[in-house]
């Protein structure tokens, strides 16, 4: 074959394979359906826009188109995770916030906001000003703080040890700060699995050993209740999508139920009420069946039960979810309140707790929350 005619065939081939792509994404553009949700990154796909005059004029429709076929991109799943793959490879294992780490442990970065940290403090401090309960809060670090063992090489972190030091020495002497970390490692050592490894939170039976302890420590006992033991699979969290791999397994989930146990559960915004704390839903659509207790939405839930305990006002943030139902078995009244952004809520924390007389408050939080602001605002 002349040198011309190589040329040449060289270039039919890659008009060739160019078309290809060109033919095979169109063609993925009609063939594949509308598929809900992403559940590499965590996420809805968009959906078709509705092509009108109005959104057409200005920009909607083009915008919505644009994210549609971008979403629904043949092979869309695939590429994501090979660039994240690639990134891995050539040693980008994280960003700002978070890693990826050994064994594929993922990481979510604590740093020390010394501002943030004090208006957390002072905060809190002048919400307790306002009550004569018991006032206690369980505060835990994350997976960086437990698993570094499992820690990238070169990852700065700060000392999440240190952040817990410098809040507890702030606080009113009033309040009585639980710091799990000596009980997670004593879990971690009996083989117990204390965090997720695509998501930032712990575990249940991480929050169940944490739970036990609190109550023990705080003098308040605990009810014998018998749990049923229920697993869910194919589990991935909050943090996968940041970096998934195509030689992650989906994790599994367990949640307690107890078959004894009676509630009403009401959403004092809405009123609407169920009769379980548990969304099931989450074990057939979204992956991320962390969430499933209150639907992760514990913004101003009122939960009733037979148990013969007292109130309990329940403040923090999501690590709080595995907690709630064992708690319900302690307390005959919980009002549950997300204390973060209380600035975009709408309400003072008067407002929030309403009525409530609660005979004890609990803080849920973590050292990154506490550090970042999250819950500055509750005082407000």
């Amino acid at each position: 074959m002349e040198k011309g005619d190589v040329k040449k065939a060289s270039s039919l081939m890659m008009c060739a394979v160019f078309v290809g792509f060109l033919l095979f994404f169109a063609v993925g553009y009609i063939a594949i359906p509308y598929q809900g949700v992403n559940y590499t990154e965590q996420r809805y796909y968009s959906s078709k826009p509705k092509f009108t005059l109005d959104s057409f004029m200005n920009g909607e429709y083009r915008e919505g188109l644009e994210n549609y076929l971008i979403d629904h991109l043949a092979g869309r799943t695939f590429f994501v995770t090979l660039c994240s793959e690639l990134k891995n490879f050539t040693g980008r294992r994280g960003t700002s916030f978070y890693w990826r780490g050994n064994d594929g442990q993922m990481f979510r970065r604590s740093v020390y906001y010394e501002n943030e940290l004090k208006a957390t403090a002072d905060a809190i401090n002048k919400f307790a000003e306002k009550t004569d309960v018991p006032i206690d809060m369980i505060l835990t670090p994350d997976a960086a703080g437990i698993l570094d063992d499992k820690l990238p090489i070169g990852v700065v972190n700060d000392s999440e040890d240190m952040i817990a030091e410098a809040f507890r020495q702030q606080l009113d002497s009033k309040i009585n700060m639980y710091y799990t970390k000596d009980v997670i490692e004593k879990a971690a050592a009996e083989g117990i699995k204390v965090f997720y490894r695509t998501d930032q939170h712990w575990t249940t039976e991480c929050a169940r050993r944490v739970f036990e302890s609190y109550m023990q420590q705080s003098g308040q006992g605990l009810r014998a209740v018998e749990y049923e033991e229920h697993y869910s699979s194919e589990f991935y969290g909050n943090l996968y999508p940041c970096a998934p791999s195509f030689f992650d397994e989906p994790e599994t989930v367990l949640y307690y139920t107890n078959p004894l146990g009676k509630y009403t559960v009401t959403r004092l915004d809405t009123g609407k009420t169920t009769d379980t704390i548990y969304d099931y839903s989450f074990l057939v659509t979204l992956s991320n069946k962390y969430i499933m207790p209150l639907s992760g939405d514990f913004w101003r839930v009122r939960i009733t039960s037979d148990a013969p305990g007292k109130k309990l006002l329940l403040l923090g943030d999501s690590y709080m979810l595995p907690m709630i139902q064992l708690l319900a078995d302690q307390y005959k009244e919980i009002l549950v309140i997300d204390a973060r952004d209380f600035d975009k809520r709408g309400k003072s924390m008067e407002e929030a707790i309403g009525d409530f007389r609660p005979d004890r408050i609990l803080f849920v939080d973590t050292v990154f929350q506490i550090s970042c602001g999250a819950i500055s605002q509750i005082s407000r």
